[in-house]
């Protein structure tokens, strides 16, 4: 019987007044929901385990395109769902998004600061779960990603200020997101900055709780280096707590080339020999406790050992 009413609603879903009103359907949740003008130019909903959405289009308070979404496509499981309300997307895929993240002064906030509230978990009195949700595969196809301060001058060197992402691909694997767990397996990231920078490719695991974050395996790949760390924790007080986050881990290289970072120092760009080095770290954010830093040229002709410790003044 359930599969007879889904090949029902396949075919009847394929009809195209019945695709124009299921757009204006989602068109008017996601306004509703995010609170700002929101257009879609197309749903094609496949039973029973395939949407696409073209032309996606999404307002900042400002009137402002925030994203521009020409084609989001995915893949799920429609009976986990049904039987308990677990989402299980296999694949989603978005292909040339265009995302753009500005404040008008540096102590603004962001445009997508109001999105960032609606979201954050601010109802305590509601009996209501988050369903748990994996997403196999998420896929970025050559996305577009700008961030600026607008009252800050732009400059052809990079400046935090002015961040232009380009060519961003990634492979990511959500693999449970709950209401105080997060697993991410980062298989690819990659792009290029406008600067000149560009990544090649970042891999590692992130996961998640209510009081830690901790980054394991982490692989950094550049045109001319290599960065790596096995782990890295990122520590959150109890909430009320007067104390600040704390953070411990190491990172190393046996290969870092001052030619991948004189995008962002130009300065670099007369140190030639490529470097190994090897820290472990810990502290907060007003003080960094620097176990040990071993820097070395990869010819050996250099070699140093330090520790010590940088404080914010």
């Amino acid at each position: 019987m359930l599969l007879l009413l889904i090949a029902i609603s396949a075919i009847t879903l394929r009809h195209d007044a019945i695709q124009h009103r299921l757009a204006r359907h989602i068109t008017n949740t996601l306004q509703q929901t995010v609170g700002v003008p929101v257009e879609i130019g197309n749903v094609r909903l496949n039973l029973p385990n395939n949407i696409i959405i073209d032309s996606l289009l999404i307002k900042d308070q400002s009137q402002e395109t925030l994203a521009n979404l020409p084609r989001i496509a995915a893949n799920f499981d429609i009976l986990p769902f049904i039987r308990n309300g677990k989402i299980n997307i296999h694949t989603i895929t978005l292909s040339h998004p265009d995302i753009r993240i500005y404040r008008e002064v540096p102590e603004a906030p962001l445009n997508i600061q109001f999105l960032l509230e609606k979201f954050a978990s601010s109802d305590t009195t509601s009996n209501k779960s988050m369903p748990e949700i994996c997403i196999k595969q998420i896929h970025i196809h050559d996305g577009h990603l700008r961030y600026d301060v607008l009252s800050e001058p732009e400059d052809e060197t990079f400046t935090p200020s002015h961040i232009d992402i380009r060519n961003l691909h990634t492979n990511l694997a959500l693999r449970a997101l709950r209401e105080d767990t997060l697993s991410l397996y980062v298989r690819r990231i990659s792009f290029d900055e406008a600067s000149g920078f560009t990544l090649r490719r970042l891999k590692g695991n992130v996961n998640a709780s209510n009081d830690k974050i901790d980054i394991t395996r982490l692989r950094i790949s550049l045109p001319q280096s290599n960065i790596m760390s096995d782990a890295v924790r990122i520590t959150f007080p109890d909430e009320g707590s007067h104390k600040q986050p704390t953070f411990n881990g190491e990172l190393r290289s046996d290969k870092l080339s001052a030619a991948d970072f004189t995008s962002i120092l130009p300065r670099l760009a007369h140190f030639g020999h490529p470097l190994n080095f090897n820290i472990k770290f810990n502290g907060t954010e007003q003080e960094v406790n620097i176990k040990s830093l071993q820097i070395s040229s990869t010819d050996k002709k250099f070699d140093t050992k330090i520790s010590g410790w940088l404080k914010k003044l």
